[in-house]
């Protein structure tokens, strides 16, 4: 009895030593665990910028698109104007020699 105690108290600082590498163990997986953590969320964060930035992109283009669509209606406009220009000055021209010669 006497040698199993002294065996306990012998082997007592090996196994609260192994004890203690355990739980640093323990913590530095923790940490490690902690750290993936972070990074997978600041890899999500950078996702979303992204995304951001497409969709800001995709808006700064749509206007673009609609900016030339008003451009393109706008001479359509001026075209029209010059023809209907055209086609009065014409008339009026030619009905004025017509009467012009009667």
């Amino acid at each position: 009895m006497l040698l199993l105690l002294l065996l306990l108290l012998l082997l007592l600082p090996l196994l609260l030593l192994l004890l203690l590498l355990l739980l640093l163990l323990l913590l530095l997986l923790l940490l490690l665990l902690l750290l993936l953590l972070l990074l997978l969320l600041l890899l999500l964060l950078l996702l979303l910028l992204l995304l951001l930035l497409l969709l800001l992109l995709l808006l700064l283009l749509l206007l673009l698109l609609l900016l030339l669509l008003l451009l393109l209606l706008l001479l359509l406009l001026l075209l029209l104007l010059l023809l209907l220009l055209y086609y009065f000055y014409y008339y009026y021209y030619y009905n004025y020699y017509y009467y012009y010669y009667l």
